[in-house]
């Protein structure tokens, strides 16, 4: 592989600055929560019961990240802050539940479906007590419930070959897994810009150059 697929975070710098620990958590949170696909925003759900599953120091740096992401879509009306609320008390249960199945034989399709239990549960809960009930945002809180589920794995599965990654020796799956929460994380920076450098397009170009051979 190229150079870049076989860079290496020197293991001293990675323990001194804490990267996968730290910052790798908080920025995954952080624009995962931001990311959106049919103007729902299942992503940073999604990453948190995958850290929550596996349990690995860092993870609630992961899950502040996921908060103050959500913060940064902004808080301007009624429905902003429920969307927050509902945020929150989804990674609380799953906060109180995840654990029990970690290192537990299909602890995979456990996550898929408790995933997607306590997202309905949560998003009708909100639904009914802090906005107006009608068919589509049942609809919508279904979807969203759905693609949390099917995300979680995904991201569960990368997180957990992600030593794969920092070594540059991934196969084809978690080389999919990753680019699927790049597209997520991606969708997060949209409209982030430090100056005139548009950091999604920054992001992308470091990831084909790190697998390109």
């Amino acid at each position: 592989m190229a150079e870049w697929a076989t860079l290496k975070i020197n293991q001293g710098l990675r323990s001194g600055i804490s990267l996968e620990n730290t910052f790798l958590p908080l920025f995954l949170g952080g624009f995962l929560a931001r990311g959106s696909i049919l103007g729902l925003h299942p992503f940073g759900i999604a990453l948190g019961a995958s850290m929550i599953l596996i349990g690995e120091r860092g993870f609630s740096i992961g899950l502040l990240g996921i908060i103050l992401g959500t913060i940064s879509l902004g808080i301007t009306s009624a429905k902003d802050a429920a969307t927050l609320i509902q945020v929150v008390a989804i990674l609380a249960v799953m906060l109180a539940v995840l654990p029990f199945f970690r290192k537990k034989k299909h602890a995979g399709i456990s996550l898929i479906i408790i995933t997607i239990l306590i997202t309905a549960v949560v998003s009708y809960l909100e639904i009914f007590f802090l906005s107006k009930p009608d068919n589509s945002a049942l609809f919508w809180s279904g979807v969203l419930s759905i693609l949390t589920g099917g995300f979680s794995i995904i991201s569960w599965f990368a997180l957990g070959n992600k030593e794969a990654v920092w070594r540059g020796e991934f196969e084809r799956e978690q080389g999919i897994a990753w680019l699927l929460i790049l597209i997520g994380i991606i969708s997060g920076l949209q409209g982030v810009q430090v100056g005139a450098v548009n950091l999604s397009i920054v992001l992308l170009s470091f990831f084909v150059l790190f697998v390109s051979e």
